[in-house]
């Protein structure tokens, strides 16, 4: 995984923003704004670890993190835990007694007393893995250029969150239904459209409310493509935001591309995927750039058969001759005809025995298709 790095921060607390991945102002309106929060993103790795642990200095300097329970609250609202990152870059154990202390003992370091042992830097970095992707994806997601997308935007009271939904398709028609929209557990859960089907013009906002501790599950189905299984968090969940949120952004249409071919281990494929019957009893091999896509050869396996192998013919052509009927001129008594000898399996001397050959062990599973 590429090294990445994210910087989550309050709205009353400023830090200046390296602009490395260039996304316009709509791209990075609804969730994309909450997850960067005028934070720093590093796509390309860019960031030295020098440039990494400035920044770290600039955020625990700063009077947003200067208390202690704002301290303890960073791994939650940075996805970085500053009290670590102090313990791991000047060794023992930060608490509430010595927090101030050694607080500042750590904005007094230079970046050559704590390179040496990489501590800080490797915290950061795992500690943003998820702020990261989720950003990415969320990029992706609203800057799709064609093709159905949903996604979720929480609020920060937790007590409300708008379901967003969009089709592009390039030369018009982009209309499509909202067939349903479900919220687990349903109790307390309002929306401002609750009759279905529902016809969209191009693109919707769907703005609910429910109770602020609860975590809902959120589905959509729509005759384009689907929201499955989305987590709206609550207070009682909100230690798993970070996670939370990779799982958000990870359904819309256009995650799993049209004609992927998968393996279930069920009896039935799911939601948006077709049985590929056409590798019924059939080994995948990858085609090369001259050879048929989906091209088949030979006889598919049925259930469970252990087809011998190794036992084979071969076809030899040659020459036969035989009396000739007719010599005229004084021509020769044989005549030449072109004749095909097939051979058969071997068949045992004295002595000896032949093993029939068996197939490659396999394991059966239910192969389909993405519509």
């Amino acid at each position: 995984m590429k090294k990445l790095f994210i910087f989550l921060i309050s709205t009353s607390f400023c830090l200046f923003f390296i602009s490395i991945y260039n996304v316009s102002s709509a791209s990075t309106t609804g969730v994309c704004t909450e997850i960067l929060k005028g934070g720093v993103f590093d796509k390309h790795d860019t960031l030295t670890s020098e440039d990494k642990f400035n920044q770290v200095i600039n955020l625990i300097s700063s009077n947003e993190y200067s208390s202690w329970d704002k301290a303890q609250n960073s791994k939650l609202e940075l996805g970085i835990d500053l009290i670590d990152v102090i313990d791991a870059s000047l060794g023992g154990s930060t608490n509430q007694q010595n927090f101030e202390e050694r607080r500042k003992e750590f904005k007094n370091l230079s970046y050559s007393q704590v390179s040496l042992k990489y501590l800080l830097i490797s915290r950061v970095e795992v500690a943003s893995r998820n702020i990261t992707n989720a950003f990415v994806r969320c990029v992706d997601i609203t800057t799709q250029k064609g093709g159905f997308a949903a996604w979720i935007e929480p609020s920060s009271n937790r007590r409300s969150f708008v379901v967003n939904a969009k089709n592009v398709v390039l030369g018009g028609g982009n209309n499509f239904t909202i067939n349903k929209l479900m919220i687990l557990p349903s109790e307390g859960v309002s929306c401002s459209i609750d009759s279905f089907p529902y016809e969209v013009q191009g693109d919707i906002s769907i703005a609910c409310q429910k109770p602020v501790s609860d975590t809902v599950q959120v589905s959509m189905d729509t005759n384009v493509g689907d929201l499955s299984g989305v987590d709206v968090r609550g207070y009682n969940d909100a230690f798993y935001q970070l996670q939370s949120t990779v799982n958000r952004l990870a359904n819309n249409g256009s995650l799993v591309a049209s004609n992927t071919v998968a393996f279930f281990k069920s009896e039935r494929c799911p939601d948006g995927w077709d049985t590929y019957s056409d590798a019924d009893g059939r080994y995948i091999v990858a085609t090369n750039k001259s050879g048929k896509l989906g091209g088949t050869v030979g006889l598919a396996l049925s259930n469970l058969e252990n087809r011998p192998t190794g036992n084979h013919q071969h076809e030899l052509k040659a020459k036969t001759r035989v009396r000739a009927n007719y010599t005229p001129g004084g021509g020769g008594d044989i005549d030449w005809y072109d004749h095909t000898y097939k051979t058969s399996n071997p068949i045992a001397q004295k002595g000896m025995s032949f093993k029939d050959g068996t197939n490659a062990p396999y394991i059966q599973l239910l192969a389909c298709i993405k519509k």
